[in-house]
């Protein structure tokens, strides 16, 4: 979900702050795709072109076909205002995908390496995870000291 995020907000700031600012989540709309392979609200068709694109590239993949449903549908977003507006587009636009637009959002998952741009997001969402674990490690153990007396 964080790549996917980092994603939308490194392609289109405007689409990232709209998302943002109405507090819709990568995990509202996309985790249902991700765990379903795509076919829980998208036609068997792209459903199963996804699966194919997943057994010939890896589960990386994902993310970037993801990425390319949602610029796809950019100017439907746009014009959305609210929570509920924005996941009725996700819902019935963006769920609308013809041959024509399923080839081209293949070519663009296909066109572009995005290893190494899902790898640099992998490592800043380990980065910061671990730092907030290690924050909040610390702190448990100042709070834990600072309530104890020591013997003499």
């Amino acid at each position: 979900m964080y790549q996917l995020t980092r994603l939308i907000h490194d392609h289109d700031a405007d689409l990232h702050l709209l998302l943002h600012h109405n507090d819709v989540p990568p995990s509202l709309y996309a985790a249902p795709w991700f765990l379903t392979l795509f076919s829980s609200q998208f036609p068997l068709g792209l459903a199963v072109r996804v699966l194919d694109l997943v057994f010939l590239l890896g589960f990386d993949v994902l993310v970037p076909f993801a990425l390319s449903l949602v610029l796809a549908r950019r100017s439907c977003l746009l014009q959305c205002s609210g929570l509920e507006a924005v996941m009725e587009c996700f819902k019935t636009q963006l769920t609308r995908v013809s041959s024509d637009e399923l080839d081209d959002h293949l070519r663009r998952v296909l066109a572009l390496d995005w290893e190494k741009q899902l790898l640099t997001y992998a490592v800043e969402y380990s980065v910061m995870h671990d730092d907030s674990f290690t924050t909040l490690q610390a702190l448990s153990h100042e709070s834990t000291c600072a309530g104890r007396v020591e013997p003499r």
